[in-house]
């Protein structure tokens, strides 16, 4: 596995999610007064690294491109629960 490569592409994910959030903390401005759903939603998947887990996930994916992307998606969280249980 190229890290240089799957770093890069990971830079790219992130860069194209700002953009995103951006537009979202303008919404999150307008709304103040209020709780808004996608502030919360947004806060949640943050607080749980879930971008983080997207981004890596999309940069193998993109870097191998294998034929059964569902099943490699599969195969790369079943990766990282193990890995998760060891700690």
């Amino acid at each position: 596995m190229d890290t240089e490569k799957i770093s890069e592409i990971a830079e790219r994910i992130d860069e194209n999610v700002n953009e995103k959030m951006k537009l979202s903390n303008l919404h999150d401005l307008e709304t103040k007064m209020h709780k808004d759903p996608l502030d919360e939603a947004n806060k949640y998947l943050c607080k749980k690294d879930v971008y983080e887990l997207f981004k890596y996930l999309t940069a193998n994916l993109v870097l191998k491109k294998p034929k059964d992307p569902i099943g490699s998606l599969i195969e790369q969280l079943k990766e990282i629960e193990q890995s998760e249980q060891k700690k």
